[in-house]
């Protein structure tokens, strides 16, 4: 399976004209839709008591020709057009079930990503804007923040809604220095890889899955980044 792809400018560009020829459009197209039904429906009408006042005529007011006078204009579904408007519903929803289950499950990725991207960055600020230590630790895809000598955590995070991400960092604990660099300073960046196994393999591999990492470098700059993006791009880890 291809992995997931959003919309380009030019084609965002485009679904909007088309929307705005249609909306400009379409109350014109829907009041001649109206009127056409309006004199359809006087017609039934006609026939209808031209049927109703025939058959009081010759004896048998219970009936409109071969069909109940009050069923005459009370038609709904045959068990035919049911059967193919059934049959229709399901093929679109087999259609868009499998598209609908990888985007719940990449956004469970990004939930997470970005959860952990918000952490790192709020200890930094932390850090700088008191002026001493402060530890950013990871559990699971839970996080806390808590700056040193504090007796409780500055803000904790439990992030609802991400129970088939995983998370794999080459270390589990930050600390952010006043000056917002990592201590001790690490011999090359802190990675955060997020996936999600549950959704399948990730986009880098051939899969559906946009798996994401967040690193953080000595300098203390956080970024969040696509493994599967082409090299150069703004996405892209390298």
């Amino acid at each position: 399976m291809k992995p997931a792809k959003g919309f380009t400018l030019i084609e965002l560009m485009f679904a909007v004209a088309i929307t705005a020829i249609l909306a400009s459009v379409a109350p014109s197209r829907l009041q001649r839709l109206r009127s056409a039904w309006q004199v359809r429906r006087s017609r039934q009408l006609a026939g209808y008591h031209a049927r109703k006042d025939g058959a009081i005529r010759s004896g048998q007011s219970h009936l409109c020709g071969y069909r109940s006078c009050d069923s005459y204009l009370e038609r709904g579904f045959s068990l035919v057009e049911l059967c193919i408007g059934l049959a229709v519903l399901g093929v679109l929803i087999s259609l868009v079930i499998p598209d609908m289950r990888a985007w719940l499950q990449n956004t469970q990725l990004r939930t997470t990503a970005e959860s952990i991207q918000n952490g790192l960055q709020l200890a930094r600020s932390e850090a700088v804007r008191r002026n001493l230590f402060v530890t950013f630790t990871l559990t699971g895809v839970n996080w806390t923040v808590q700056g040193a000598g504090d007796a409780s955590a500055t803000q904790a995070s439990s992030v609802a809604g991400t129970g088939n991400s995983q998370v794999a960092a080459s270390q589990n604990a930050v600390v952010f220095s006043g000056v917002g660099w990592v201590n001790p300073l690490p011999a090359a960046d802190i990675t955060f890889n997020i996936t999600n196994s549950t959704g399948g393999t990730c986009a880098a591999s051939g899969g559906p899955m946009r798996c994401l990492r967040v690193t953080v470098s000595a300098g203390g700059q956080i970024r969040m980044c696509d493994p599967a993006a082409a090299t150069g791009t703004a996405a892209a880890c390298s």
